[in-house]
């Protein structure tokens, strides 16, 4: 599957991915990095470094807060 990150936080499948014949989605970076954060947590799934590059340095780059409501959020350095 080949997955570009986006802005937002929806997804889409991209029907218009020139290379080659595979699943093409459009993924919000928000989106992208929560759910690989969870899988990696509960040990479902296995990024390597040399493909996954830049979401391993999205994620040492992230800093934690909390809202108003306490709810958790994060932010880019």
């Amino acid at each position: 599957m080949a997955i570009t990150y986006t802005a937002g936080d929806g997804e889409t499948e991209d029907v218009n991915y020139p290379y080659g014949t595979t699943t093409a989605m459009n993924v919000g970076k928000s989106t992208l990095i929560n759910n690989s954060m969870n899988f990696i947590d509960e040990g479902v799934a296995v990024f390597y470094q040399h493909t996954n590059l830049h979401l391993f340095t999205e994620i040492e780059g992230l800093v934690v807060g909390h809202t108003r409501l306490g709810l958790v959020n994060f932010t880019a350095r």
